[in-house]
């Protein structure tokens, strides 16, 4: 197996590394795509970083820590992806149902208050010709 040599850029603020800098590290793997994300060894143990290039000679000299493996978060993102849509859709239901249930509400008091009807009819037709 061939060591390569890698630029990353971190992905987590980590105490004494720059998000916006470019770090070099060592590396078995050669298939790496600009932004797959790596978990890499530092001197405050593993971390998150995102692949930026392959890089030879005097580029990489301070490359001693290695890039361990490969991260697919596609799995996590289409379940995040869900959970979110869930939310937002359980958010609508909630609504609709207080507005359903207020309008129940109404509709059955009116029943029993013709000056209640009389409002609510005023205020349909009013609705109506804003539409």
């Amino acid at each position: 197996m061939k060591i390569n040599r890698i630029k990353v850029r971190f992905v987590e603020n980590l105490t004494s590394f720059n998000e916006s800098k470019h770090y070099s590290f060592l590396t078995y793997m050669e298939d790496l795509q600009e932004g797959d994300l790596l978990v890499v060894q530092t001197r405050y143990g593993l971390a998150l970083a995102r692949f930026v290039e392959y890089t030879e000679g005097s580029d990489c000299v301070k490359a001693e820590k290695f890039a361990m493996a490969s991260v697919d978060l596609s799995g996590f993102e289409a379940l995040n992806e869900k959970h979110q849509k869930i939310k937002s859709l359980k958010a609508e239901i909630d609504e609709e149902a207080k507005r359903t249930v207020e309008q129940f509400k109404l509709k059955e008091l009116a029943k029993n208050s013709p000056k209640l009807q009389a409002m609510l009819d005023t205020l349909d037709a009013l609705e109506e010709e804003l539409k």
